[in-house]
This record gives structure tokens, C-alpha cells and sequence, in this order.
């Protein structure tokens, strides 16, 4: 299960909308916003996507991704 206030507080800190995080990933919006609700599951290759695009930490990967 993704923390989706983590992950929000990523991207709102590098200026980007939801629009544009779904941008990066290749998605819609809609399906972006299913992902972050845990209607969906994020993919590996999307995962990765957002590690390089927001610069998510490697200490930061586990409680925003794989909040248990």
C-alpha cells in the first residue's frame, strides 16, 4: 500500500500537480488518483519512475511504497 500523504508531500514540495505526476508516469490522472487511493497498484517500472522524478531518497522508498 502506497502512503499517499508521503508521497503527496514529494511531489507538492517539487512544485508538481497530480496531473503532472501522471505525466511522468505515463498515465491519466484518473488512474494516477486510483493508485494513490489503493484502488490500484503502483508497477515496478512506475515505482521507479517516481524515485527518479522527485528524487525520493532511498530511506524514503519503503514507508511511501510499502506501507504496511
Amino acid at each position: 500500500m502506497v502512503n499517499a500523504d508521503l508521497l503527496k508531500s514529494k511531489y507538492v514540495a517539487k512544485g508538481f500537480k497530480q496531473s503532472d505526476v501522471a505525466e511522468l508516469l505515463g498515465i491519466t490522472p484518473q488512474a494516477f488518483r486510483a493508485k494513490i487511493k489503493n484502488r490500484k497498484d503502483f508497477k515496478g517500472s512506475e515505482i521507479l519512475k517516481l524515485i527518479e522524478g522527485l528524487d525520493i531518497k532511498t530511506e524514503e522508498i519503503r514507508p511511501i511504497f510499502f506501507n504496511l
